[in-house]
């Protein structure tokens, strides 16, 4: 079982630019995100990117190269979700293996179980979340 954010459902619009997630036209503001790499480091999706030629919105598919920061607009198919990790830079989800099916989802999480500082060249665990409730 893997823990992921659902950020988007079927019929919502999704891109990304520099890293900036835009629903339905609107650029999200999500603080509990995580950049550990610097910006230079970006990772192509050329391999993972067949699926969302079939759902982009616009644009020319010939001339589509999304990237793990740049990517979209899609549209999210009917019955399902599209998932991210709150770990951006370092995350396998819908930027990769496409939008998720609905009864894919088996439930929320409950309580943080773990949780450490999301500065890069540290290690210090977060007492103070551990075990917060959702």
């Amino acid at each position: 079982m893997i823990l992921k954010r659902i950020v988007g459902i079927a019929g919502d619009t999704l891109a990304m630019r520099d890293g900036v997630l835009i629903r339905n036209g609107v650029s999200l503001v999500e603080p509990f995100t995580q950049r550990p790499y610097p910006t230079g480091r970006v990772e192509s999706l050329t391999d993972g990117r067949r699926w969302q030629l079939e759902h982009l919105v616009s644009g020319d598919p010939g001339a589509y190269h999304p990237d793990m920061r740049n990517w979209g607009p899609i549209l999210i198919p009917r019955d399902s979700v599209f998932i991210l990790g709150d770990n951006r830079d370092n995350s396998f989800d819908s930027r990769s293996s496409g939008a998720l099916p609905v009864d894919h989802v088996r439930g929320r999480p409950l309580y943080i179980y773990f949780s450490k500082t999301r500065a890069p060249d540290s290690f210090s665990i977060r007492w103070s979340r551990i075990g917060h409730r959702f």
